[in-house]
């Protein structure tokens, strides 16, 4: 079976119709593998059982506004110690977000790279749905109180120089790597040698980071830009009201790219997922992954 894949291939590239033998603008074609879904789902669920080991036993740094970065420990919901349960929500939520992403192809990386290397993304609408989507669904979960947690924290730390030249490094292993982190295992889930590639080097340089971790979170101390690590924060003003802003200006541009018929993507495949609709999937299982 083939596909129509776009956010993480070549992106303004034109194909060629292994049917038809016509022209396909923005497209290239790749063999869809059906185990891929689960082998995503499991390595998404391992890394999910890692990342819960380590806030069950090991103290993170939290940051302070007064004192800077702490040493302190995270609060796990107690209905969330149960192994049985972390593995079935695990195994629920990577397995929607595998198939989500390998049906659809949708990579943020690619979105990007795209953008800035061709001028050009196809699936930009689709990202800003999805930002939208986020907005809307997080929003509506804090304000009825099933999102606990606050922020500054070390998952979600201050703006800092240490930010910029992270993002620098992040997105230039990116585009080597022609994807991000989720994009190269759903790839390496399709049988993709790159990919694999990929992840073990994202193995070894997790290995490498960890010697010098705790030098850059002192250098982004030191080098902090704000307190604040929400728009909302910084802006001192309810949260509500910049999301209604945002949301605004999100819906003028979702609304020009609808009138321009740049929302849905053509295809001529059976079972791909248009990139829209794999957004608002993602958006909803982000959410569920928080609660």
């Amino acid at each position: 079976m083939k596909a129509a894949t776009h956010g993480c291939s070549r992106g303004s590239e034109t194909g060629r119709n292994p049917r038809a033998g016509q022209h396909i603008s923005d497209r290239r074609v790749h063999v869809i593998d059906n185990r891929a879904p689960l082998t995503v789902s499991l390595l998404l669920i391992l890394l999910e059982l890692l990342s819960t080991i380590a806030i069950e036993n090991y103290s993170l740094l939290i940051y302070n506004p007064s004192g800077g970065y702490q040493q302190g420990r995270l609060k796990v919901n107690s209905a969330m110690d149960n192994q049985t349960i972390i593995i079935a929500v695990s195994l629920a939520l990577g397995i929607g977000s595998g198939f989500v992403m390998h049906r659809s192809d949708f990579c943020i990386a690619g979105i990007f790279r795209d953008l800035f290397l061709f001028r050009h993304s196809p699936l930009l609408p689709s990202l800003l749905l999805t930002i939208a989507a986020s907005t809307i669904l997080f929003e509506m979960a804090r304000l009825g109180g099933l999102l606990h947690y606050q922020l500054p924290s070390s998952l979600f730390g201050v703006p800092a120089l240490t930010t910029l030249l992270g993002g620098i490094l992040f997105g230039s292993g990116m585009v080597l790597a022609g994807g991000c982190v989720v994009g190269v295992l759903y790839k390496m889930g399709a049988g993709q040698t790159p990919a694999m590639i990929a992840v073990i080097g994202l193995i070894f340089g997790s290995i490498l980071y960890a010697e010098f971790h705790p030098a850059w979170t002192q250098l982004a101390t030191t080098t902090k830009l704000s307190d604040a690590a929400t728009l909302p924060q910084f802006l001192d003003m309810p949260a509500t009201s910049i999301y209604l802003v945002m949301l605004a200006l999100l819906g003028a541009l979702l609304w020009q790219f609808q009138k321009q018929g740049k929302i849905r993507r053509p295809n001529q495949v059976k079972g791909y997922l248009q990139p829209a609709l794999a957004g608002l999937f993602l958006a909803v299982i982000g959410v569920a992954s928080f609660t």
